[in-house]
């Protein structure tokens, strides 16, 4: 029995010295039975507003099991007015005192310079995993990267994986981002974004000769994208996923072979918290598992809040609020006519704000790619502004969804194919109805839903030309409708299909910044969108 044992551990330093180098104080798994709880968040960009409950939801859980993991899938950056002011830097106090294990980078992460991704992993008390990122060449995240495997992760650090030990099973953790980044997003081209299945399969490989069954993948790849790498790679458990947004109610189970491979995802905004209990078998198999979304702003049978607020996640975020009630208050533009945002207009026809929300778009589109239209969902309009001075909080009144500006080329008949959408349902004041820049369409709203539009002109630069069906033209969009919001299922296929640039521009900063640009504006409809009656 001794010789048994000495064998086995002599096997175990002969794998640890033909592997990358980590650190010398990984300890030995002892191969027994473990449960524990993970708590997972992921695509959270910034909405600050859930944290007070968020923190209540996630400590509650803490409080009833010792065992446990919280883990963040990426994407904390963009989305609400505390990024633009404060660069990821709000989220810090909050993601610190919550004692996060680990983070993987989304896309987003990338949309501005490195030095402002860098100054945020910097400042976090918890380490980050990535594994299919090289960050070798660039000069701001390079000094953060620690290229081993290690069971001592140190905060603000970028690891390719770490190892967790969880009563003395050993948990590995690695993290991948997608490869379209550079696509969607605004990374430095000092940066190489690596194929994640060949990553996974190297660094699962690596994890195992260092002792780890037990191991999870922080995906910010989309859940499509995780379904595959559950099927196709070998040794993952557990995939907390990112990136598509998903409410995964419960686990997605894939088997892989015989294996069971879980996949959790927590929808946006904060607005959930997963949670996932397992079971693993001493040889490290998923034998039990639960998992659940918790609502953060849940309400009982009789209107109250089911999770109360944290006093101190509170403190934290009136400190936060005080420094924005200036910016807020900060006068951006000004208007020598009322423009017009109300849903009985702004969802049946072209209106004066409608008109300068797509204008704004359309302009900023063309600082990225050369593109020649823009279209809005009037859904997206809720307010008036009023004749005079316009502050950023009636910017957020009549904007107030933290879009950002989304960019594709569509052909001549799919943008036919999306007119046709917007007028489907105009007697209905739905919010497809599309505000519109570069472009002007008629349409009969009498005839039968998908053969309405009649005509529509593109602007070429110099003159309105008549669409061209086989033409190629670039549009600007939300991503709210990038990812196929109100029913504009044609550009959620782009999106899934990698075809859609995410630029880093929330929509409400790209309407103030054209505003003071340009005012005083005195936008009036100009025919972009005609009603014409015919006897077809």
């Amino acid at each position: 029995m001794i010789k048994k044992i000495f064998v086995i551990q002599l096997v175990f330093t002969l794998l640890l010295l033909c592997t990358p180098p980590a650190n010398a104080n990984i300890i030995t798994a002892t191969s027994k039975e473990i449960s524990f709880k993970i708590i997972h968040t992921n695509d959270t960009h910034s909405h600050l507003e859930q944290m007070p409950r968020l923190f209540t939801v996630i400590n509650s859980i803490r409080a009833e099991n010792k065992n446990n993991l919280l883990l963040n899938a990426g994407d904390v950056f963009i989305g609400t007015l505390y990024f633009s002011q404060f660069k990821g830097l709000a989220s810090i106090p909050f993601m610190n005192k919550l004692k996060y294990d680990a983070m993987t980078l989304g896309n987003h992460e990338f949309d501005l310079k490195s030095e402002v991704l860098a100054d945020f992993i910097k400042k976090a008390d918890f380490p980050f995993v990535s594994s299919n990122i090289d960050i070798s060449a660039d000069p701001f995240l390079e000094p953060l990267s620690v290229r081993k495997i290690t069971d001592n992760p140190q905060p603000g650090k970028i690891y390719p994986a770490i190892i967790k030990n969880i009563e003395g099973e050993l948990v590995g953790i690695f993290g991948l981002t997608t490869e379209e980044t550079p696509f969607i997003s605004q990374p430095s081209p000092k940066l190489i974004f690596e194929d994640a299945y060949k990553s996974a399969q190297k660094t699962i490989a690596q994890l195992q000769h260092l002792g780890v069954n037990k191991i999870i993948t922080l995906s910010h790849l989309g859940v499509e994208e995780d379904q595959k790498l559950a099927t196709l790679v070998k040794g993952i458990d557990i995939i907390v996923g990112g990136h598509s947004h998903t409410k995964l109610e419960e686990p997605t189970i894939i088997y892989n072979e015989t294996d069971p491979v879980l996949i959790v995802q927590a929808d946006e905004n904060g607005a959930y918290v997963g949670e996932l209990s397992v079971s693993f078998t001493k040889e490290g198999i998923l034998k039990k598992w639960n998992g659940r979304l918790i609502e953060v702003q849940a309400k009982d049978l009789e209107g109250n809040y089911i999770y109360k607020e944290d006093p101190w996640a509170v403190r934290q975020l009136n400190e936060w609020n005080q420094e924005l009630v200036d910016l807020l208050q900060e006068t951006v533009g000004y208007t020598l006519v009322p423009l017009n945002g109300s849903r009985e207009d702004v969802r049946v026809g072209e209106t004066n704000l409608g008109n300068l929300i797509a204008d704004s778009m359309l302009k900023k589109a063309n600082e990225v790619v050369p593109t020649q239209i823009a279209l809005q969902n009037s859904g997206g309009i809720r307010a008036s502004i009023l004749e005079g001075g316009i502050t950023m909080k009636d910017v957020l009144a009549a904007i107030p969804f933290s879009n950002i500006l989304s960019i594709m080329d569509v052909t001549g008949a799919e943008l036919k194919e999306v007119l046709e959408h917007s007028v489907s349902r105009i007697g209905g004041e739905t919010g497809q109805f599309l505000q519109v820049a570069g472009l002007h369409f008629t349409f009969n709203p009498h005839l039968p839903a998908g053969k309405r539009v009649l005509s529509v002109w593109v602007n070429n630069g110099n003159a309105f030309e008549l669409l061209n069906p086989k033409g190629t033209y670039t549009i600007a969009v939300n991503s709210y409708l990038a990812e196929g919001g109100e029913g504009y299922n044609l550009f959620k296929r782009k999106k899934a299909n990698g075809e859609v640039i995410e630029t880093p521009y929330l929509d409400y900063e790209v309407f103030a910044n054209f505003l003071e640009d340009h005012s005083p504006v005195a936008p009036k409809t100009e025919g972009r969108i005609q009603e014409i009656f015919t006897n077809e």
